[in-house]
């Protein structure tokens, strides 16, 4: 059951992403429940929009499973990953957590 729930909250977490920056995204395409690709508009950078996402995002955050989202540009080039819920860091970057490790 918890596992349920916390899927819905995963689900309704990247929704408001979604209805919170609607001119920014186009689509976005799950690979697994806890992992999701978002694709933004044309002429939106993955970087600018993390950017301007960052001060929000902490708000939504109500669930406790492992989330990784990653943005891609319209074309699926330049990725840039956010990983929620990842050894108790509420929010990380892959490269930051790579980074640690040396």
């Amino acid at each position: 059951m918890h596992e349920i729930i916390e899927r819905q909250k995963v689900g309704t977490f990247v929704k408001k992403i979604e209805l919170e920056w609607p001119d920014s995204i186009d689509h976005m395409v799950w690979e697994t429940a806890f992992e999701v690709h978002i694709y933004l508009k044309e002429g939106l950078s993955p970087t600018a929009f993390v950017k301007n996402l960052m001060p929000k995002v902490a708000m939504f955050i109500d669930f406790k499973s492992l989330l990784v989202i990653h943005y891609l540009k319209y074309d699926g080039s330049s990725v840039k990953s956010m990983v929620f819920n990842f050894e108790n860091e509420l929010v990380a970057f892959p490269e930051d957590l790579e980074k640690s490790k040396i």
